[in-house]
């Protein structure tokens, strides 16, 4: 009976239902720990909750369906199986996305250590923990450093991989300001990934949006504006408006609302995009003070 929740837990992810999909896995959740099950299930049930709850920027939740998924996990399968190593590497992306490096950092060296005692077995999950690594370098401004350990994996990562590859190689390019190169990259890979995880995920939809700023920064202003305020897949109505994809969404129509000359619109994008990053990642957060910076250059 719970293995045929959590799929329908699954199943709503993949329709985009991501309340749905996470109301269904703490029901399980709830369950086991009520009555005592499976420890093994718990840990399954925890890990793909804390990835909904993480896509829903539940940090805090996320994080600790995580911890608890990773304890059980080990419980019954011991430090060094492979499922372990998923779970860490579901904690690295959200301690990445949270700007805590060094934690991503030590997340990532015991998983790609168990990884790597599987053998041909943890190829695709090596595929992931490269790409992290190289995220983790990108996002802490070493981005020759990660576009080159991309390029230098990308031949042997499958489809799925070698589309979030290129968006990660397209995020270095335009750290390098090759903002041409990045445009290259990144219209391709957003196909492959939409098909991989689909055009509602929240990750696919932040994607969208980034083009709209590469587009903006490449002076190709109209293509920028039919995304950010035409596309039909940014909606957020299945997220909470307390989301790093509506805060993005509107600061790229705050930038685009300054350069055509509107600060009072762009002023009022920006100051709500302000507050969510404030709210979801504190007033340090390098994507907080950036748009601190775009308020300050508007024109009083």
């Amino acid at each position: 009976m719970r293995q045929l929740q959590l799929r329908l837990a699954r199943g709503y992810e993949l329709l985009g239902e991501w309340v749905k999909a996470r109301d269904t896995g703490l029901e399980v959740i709830q369950e086991i720990e009520r009555d005592g099950g499976d420890r093994r299930t718990l840990a399954a049930a925890q890990s793909r909750t804390g990835f909904v709850q993480e896509e829903l920027a539940q940090y805090m939740e996320a994080e600790k369906n995580l911890r608890s998924a990773l304890a059980n996990a080990i419980a019954t399968l011991g430090e060094h199986h492979l499922q372990v190593a998923g779970i860490r590497l579901q904690r690295v992306e959200l301690f990445t996305n949270l700007g805590r490096y060094d934690e991503a950092q030590q997340e990532l060296n015991e998983a790609t250590g168990i990884i790597k005692d599987w053998g041909p077995q943890g190829k695709m999950m090596m595929g992931t923990a490269l790409q992290q690594a190289a995220v983790l370098l990108i996002d802490q401004n070493q981005a020759a450093q990660g576009l080159a350990a991309l390029q230098a994996a990308l031949p042997d990562f499958g489809v799925g991989h070698a589309g979030s590859a290129q968006v990660g190689i397209a995020k270095a390019y335009a750290r390098l300001g090759r903002i041409p190169e990045a445009i290259d990259v990144v219209r391709p890979a957003l196909s492959v990934v939409e098909n991989e995880f689909g055009p509602g995920d929240p990750w696919i939809r932040e994607i969208r949006v980034e083009l709209a700023g590469l587009l903006r920064l490449n002076r190709q202003h109209d293509q920028a504006w039919a995304i950010v305020y035409g596309d039909p897949a940014l909606n957020f109505d299945d997220l909470p408006v307390q989301h790093p994809f509506h805060a993005l969404l509107l600061r790229e129509r705050g930038l685009l609302e300054a350069e055509a000359h509107h600060p009072a619109q762009a002023r009022a994008q920006l100051t709500e995009s302000l507050a969510i990053y404030q709210s979801l990642f504190g007033r340090d957060a390098e994507r907080t003070r950036e748009v601190e910076q775009d308020l300050k250059q508007l024109p009083l």
